[in-house]
């Protein structure tokens, strides 16, 4: 794990964002940035847990008992990209982490004890988040892990999870299939896209559909899952292109999917390469002839490219206009904490309940013991949720979801298509 300078000028951020063509993502990943910064951040080598005071939301996974005795602190290490390709997802990550770590400590901390947060930067690839696992276990000691990584940077580490036998919650939206039983996942899985991409053909009318994505395991995964889902809704699959991380140039495979009569394109692209399809989608005209579906632009990326992301429709777990008094109050204390933020996202806001689940788990088993920790993850609920009521199924470990089909208007400003609530994760594991 590196030691790094988070909190660097606006500037210098910016610019090195725009030097990597990321299109309008520069812009969001400096409003990221400031968030972080503006919540008293900590670097990738300290503990959170003297993080600058925020605004308290009540939730009910913070209460602590009132009589319990004492026990080894909650010390969590949260894995993100601070660093790296993916950097723009990890500085909202860190201050969200630390805004549910401030709103369990003002209520009681775990047990009678504050929680402890550290963040460990994966550097945006596997070989940094392996080294950055392993000095959070050997040398900091923690009891617990939460990641927002990418799934080619937890392969990276997922032995070591396995070896040490702590909880894991991972909050990435993934390809599923993993399976560990003391690994708990929160992020969207394929099987619970199921909805979206139906939706996407009888409510929005895509028939001939084009899957555009990045070269690796998530998009490989996720889209002979989308092509039978669209299949058998009266849609067909007219074309894929997987392409390398790193990609700007988007012109030819437009023009494939022109040719190949699409009307439709679903994208699975990461980071400043979707913002580079999304530029040259719009400057071939293809906008006009072919509605998009992303996987990926979530609520700030949709944000940060304002106009752009007009009419460009999303499908998550969360969005920021969850009409929920626990949403309202979460966002309100995010914002009043880091006034220069971009929206909450599904990214952001699934770390969020990751820490909390934690904290629940640990306080009803009265300890930080790992076996007994993972007991309570099994089947925990967080009625709660900014997202709406989560559990996390005692079978599969993985979250139940309410989807929702969301497009972005003139303001890059998700609003709602349709939900669809209480969506099984599929049968992702069995213990």
């Amino acid at each position: 794990m590196r030691s790094h300078t988070l909190c660097q000028p606006y500037s210098t951020w910016r610019n090195y964002m725009l030097k990597r063509n990321t299109f309008a993502v520069a812009t969001v990943a400096a409003g990221m940035l400031l968030a972080a910064c503006s919540s008293g951040s900590t670097s990738g080598t300290e503990s959170a847990s003297t993080a600058a005071s925020q605004p308290e939301t009540a939730t009910s996974a913070s209460m602590a008992p009132a009589s319990m005795a004492p026990s080894a602190p909650l010390k969590v290490g949260v894995v993100t990209s601070l660093t790296g390709p993916a950097a723009i997802y990890g500085p909202p990550v860190q201050a969200t982490v630390e805004l549910a770590m401030k709103q369990i400590n003002d209520l009681g901390g775990v047990n009678g004890q504050p929680i402890e947060i550290i963040i460990a930067d994966d550097g945006s690839n596997p070989t940094t988040g392996a080294k950055a696992v392993s000095k959070l276990l050997e040398q900091d000691g923690v009891n617990a892990l939460v990641a927002m990584t990418d799934s080619a940077t937890r392969e990276g580490f997922i032995s070591q999870v396995e070896e040490s036998g702590i909880p894991f919650v991972y909050t990435t939206l993934y390809e599923g299939g993993a399976c560990l039983p003391n690994m708990f996942v929160i992020g969207e899985v394929p099987a619970q896209y199921d909805p979206i991409y139906k939706s996407f053909v009888t409510d929005v009318g895509a028939k001939k559909v084009f899957f555009i994505g990045h070269d690796y395991v998530w998009p490989q995964t996720v889209f002979p899952l989308a092509q039978k889902s669209i299949e058998s809704a009266g849609g067909k699959v007219v074309g894929q292109e997987l392409v390398p991380f790193g990609t700007s140039d988007f012109g030819a495979i437009l023009k494939k999917a022109q040719d190949a009569g699409a009307d439709s394109i679903v994208t699975g692209l990461v980071g400043g390469d979707f913002g580079a399809f999304v530029k040259n989608w719009r400057q071939s005209g293809m906008d006009k002839s072919t509605k998009q579906l992303s996987l990926t632009m979530t609520d700030d990326y949709a944000q940060a490219l304002g106009a752009a992301a007009a009419g460009i429709y999303g499908g998550f777990g969360y969005f920021a206009g969850v009409d929920t008094p626990a949403n309202k109050a979460m966002i309100a204390a995010y914002k009043a904490a880091n006034p220069d933020a971009f929206s909450q996202n599904t990214l952001t806001e699934a770390t969020y309940d990751g820490i909390q689940a934690l904290a629940k788990a640990a306080n009803a088993a009265g300890t930080t013991e790992a076996s007994a920790l993972i007991k309570a993850l099994a089947g925990i609920q967080l009625p709660d949720s900014p997202r709406g009521a989560l559990t996390i199924d005692a079978k599969t470990h993985h979250a139940t979801a309410t989807m929702h089909l969301l497009v972005a208007d003139e303001t890059g400003t998700y609003s709602l298509v349709k939900a669809f609530p209480d969506v099984s994760p599929g049968e992702q594991c069995s213990f």
